[in-house]
């Protein structure tokens, strides 16, 4: 491996794009029992709540910031790899997200509020349409972002 190899341009573009792919599946997470959102934001609990059902909501919630990250590592990977760039800069993309994920980033609520936005222009919706649309749109963007040959370039 060279100094040639490593690109900071599909880099950075490919860590922006490892981004919204993060902040879609947390999103997508919450989906996952849209009725006990409801029932706790509706103050409708009452102590009659499953333990099992808080614990797989959890479970998805803490490890959609992964899975996130392993979609968008493949997805770069196999980017880099069909462009015959080297896949030293996937790896490094990997590395730097894992940093920004060790110190808490994907936690701050200035941050959160960015990829929150479509959410924040639409609030007479349903929260369940609120995080769909908002999910896809950041998988839209990120995949735009990802296959965009001028960007690679």
């Amino acid at each position: 491996m060279t100094a040639d190899n490593v690109n900071w341009r599909i880099i950075t573009i490919h860590f922006i794009a490892t981004i919204l792919i993060i902040f879609a599946t947390i999103q997508i997470s919450i989906l996952t029992d849209t009725n006990l959102i409801m029932e706790f934001e509706n103050n409708q609990l009452n102590g009659n709540i499953d333990s099992k059902r808080i614990l797989n909501f959890l479970l998805w919630y803490n490890l959609s910031e992964f899975i996130g990250l392993l979609i968008a590592f493949s997805i770069s990977l196999f980017v880099v790899i069909k462009n015959k760039k080297h896949w030293i800069n996937s790896v490094i993309v990997l590395i730097i997200t894992l940093f920004f994920s060790k110190i808490g980033f994907f936690e701050i609520n200035s941050v959160k509020s960015i990829f929150y936005f479509p959410i924040q222009l639409m609030p007479n919706l349903n929260f369940i349409y609120n995080f769909s649309i908002n999910a896809i749109i950041l998988i839209v963007i990120s995949m735009i972002i990802l296959f965009n040959k001028k960007i690679l370039k």
